[in-house]
C-alpha cells in the first residue's frame, strides 16, 4: 500500500524546498505509489513520487538517490518556479 507524506516530511526535503523559495505545503511525497507497477517492472528499489499541487508537476524517482534527484530537478525548474 502506498503512503502519502505531506511535506515537510521528510524534514530535510522541507528545509531544502524552503531554501529554494518553495512552500513545502505545496508538495507531497508518496512512497511506492504504484506497488503493482514496481513489481511488474521488476524494480529492486521502490519508487518515490513527488508532486507539486499548484502546478500539477509529478516526478518519479527510484531508490536511495531520490533526494539528490529531487534537488537537481528543483534547480532545473522541473517543478516550476518558486
Amino acid at each position: 500500500m502506498s503512503q502519502t507524506h505531506h511535506l515537510p516530511a521528510p524534514h530535510l526535503l522541507g528545509e531544502t524546498l524552503a531554501a529554494y523559495g518553495f512552500d513545502a505545503r505545496d508538495f507531497e511525497l508518496e512512497h511506492d505509489p504504484e506497488p503493482d507497477l514496481s513489481a511488474a517492472l521488476g524494480l529492486q528499489d521502490s519508487l518515490m513520487l513527488v508532486r507539486r499541487r499548484s502546478t500539477g508537476a509529478v516526478r518519479f524517482y527510484l531508490g536511495a538517490s531520490w533526494y539528490t534527484a529531487v534537488v537537481s530537478d528543483l534547480t532545473a525548474g522541473e517543478f516550476g518556479r518558486a
